[in-house]
């Protein structure tokens, strides 16, 4: 296993419905889209797994639009 490499290493095709200027933006950037969306998905996972058993069960999520 490829050193950094995660526990989970099958991985499988997504399709996501971005903003082109949000896409070239971030291209700009040098932002992996694929590895930010990942790393950010699984913060947000943990972060609700968290909340759910803190809360046992009654987790929200927000979605916040900017």
């Amino acid at each position: 296993m490829p050193s950094g490499a995660s526990a989970m290493t099958t991985k499988g095709n997504v399709v996501l419905y971005l903003g082109r200027e949000l896409v070239e933006k971030s291209k700009e950037l040098g932002f992996n889209l694929s590895k930010t969306f990942e790393n950010h998905l699984k913060q947000l996972v943990m972060q609700l797994s968290q909340s759910k058993t803190e809360n046992k069960g009654n987790a929200q999520i927000n979605i916040v639009e900017r």
